[in-house]
């Protein structure tokens, strides 16, 4: 199997207007101990552009309401609105249907509904799930705890000490055992890309048989060059801005 490294097919960042787009988030218009603020937590709290904030803004003046829960006219338009963002995302990400998009309050609430539902159903004695060492710890505790209970073993791809996956672990512990794939895309520690987009997910799925199911945590793609796997946002994403895409709505149960 020919798996680049890590770093080798990446394709070069498009030149973009810095300063235009922090003129977009108001908070970063303050300074702090007097300096403009550089803010680089977005991962456990992401800041908001404009748009946001006037959008959340008009609904708590003018639409708020149980979604989902009301016949009266604010709650109908309250769930218009939620359903209308949810096609918003799927088209975005390229999902086939509404139906494939899932809002979550972030990554480690969706990695435990994966866990809690298919998981707890097809996980079983003498099954091994596939992670790397790089994971963040939502994407490791879940399935540890899983696995303890069923009788799986959880087997790790290691890391170099460039950061970058040894990928012939990948290779060597894939078997006709495997039933889970749960691999982080872009590290939130080390920064990686890794390569799983050049070939490594795919080869698992030719490699491990039928009850194989790829857990990519991501950046936004489109979800019609995964249509068998499930992908979320990056572990530690903020809100509900993680969806599981290219599966069916029953696989996980019915969206929020």
């Amino acid at each position: 199997m020919d798996i680049p490294d890590s770093t080798s097919d990446l394709s070069p960042t498009p030149a973009y207007d810095i300063e235009r787009i922090r003129a977009d988030f108001p908070i970063l218009g303050r300074l702090v101990h007097g300096f403009p603020l550089a803010y680089l937590d977005s991962a456990a709290s992401s800041q908001k552009p404009y748009s946001v904030i006037q959008a959340v803004d008009a609904y708590y003046r003018e639409t708020h309401a149980n979604v989902h829960r009301g016949a009266h006219e604010l709650s109908i338009r309250a769930t218009e609105a939620y359903e209308d963002a949810r096609e918003v995302v799927a088209d975005h990400i390229g999902a086939s249907s509404s139906a494939e998009v899932i809002f979550v309050r972030g990554t480690t609430e969706a990695i435990n509904l994966v866990a809690w539902t298919w998981g707890a159903a097809h996980v079983a004695e003498g099954d091994e799930i596939l992670l790397t060492k790089m994971e963040h710890h939502s994407n490791l505790v879940p399935w540890q705890i899983l696995a303890g209970r069923a009788g799986a073993t959880v087997k790790y791809v290691d890391v170099r000490p460039d950061g970058s996956l040894v990928m012939e672990d990948y290779d060597r512990l894939l078997s006709d055992r495997t039933c889970l794939v749960a691999v982080t895309h872009v590290s939130n520690t080390l920064g990686v890309v890794n390569p799983w987009s050049a070939g490594g997910t795919s080869h698992a799925g030719r490699r491990a048989g039928p009850r194989l199911r790829l857990l990519r945590l991501q950046r936004p793609q489109d979800a019609r060059a995964h249509r068998h796997r499930s992908a979320v946002g990056a572990p530690g994403t903020a809100g509900a801005h993680a969806a599981l895409a290219g599966r069916r709505r029953d696989d996980f149960g019915s969206p929020a």
